[in-house]
């Protein structure tokens, strides 16, 4: 397990169609759909946190053992199944087979 940045879990909920402090904003499994969201509060002043919270895991599409990054292009959201049984591959065939 990596820790993402704090820019780039911003950048990957921009990816994801939110935008700054939009509050709830569905974020669900990039691989098999399972319903999840993120959160980006606002503070009291009424700027965007800087945090942003996934119900989902952030998954590297291609993987940092193969050579994958932290930036949000790589990035993504998958369910804990998913991100589990993926491992270090990379891909989605559509069958829940990994590639």
């Amino acid at each position: 397990m990596s820790w993402i940045p704090t820019a780039e879990r911003r950048a990957l909920a921009v990816k994801l169609g939110a935008s700054p402090g939009c509050g709830t904003h569905p974020a669900p499994c990039s691989y098999c759909g399972a319903p999840g969201s993120l959160l980006w509060e606002r503070t009291p002043a009424g700027k965007p946190r800087a945090w942003v919270v996934f119900t989902h895991t952030i998954d590297h599409v291609v993987a940092q053992a193969n050579g994958g990054t932290h930036k949000a292009d790589n990035l993504t959201i998958a369910c804990g199944a998913c991100n589990s049984s993926k491992r270090d591959r990379q891909g989605w065939n559509g069958r829940k087979v990994w590639a």
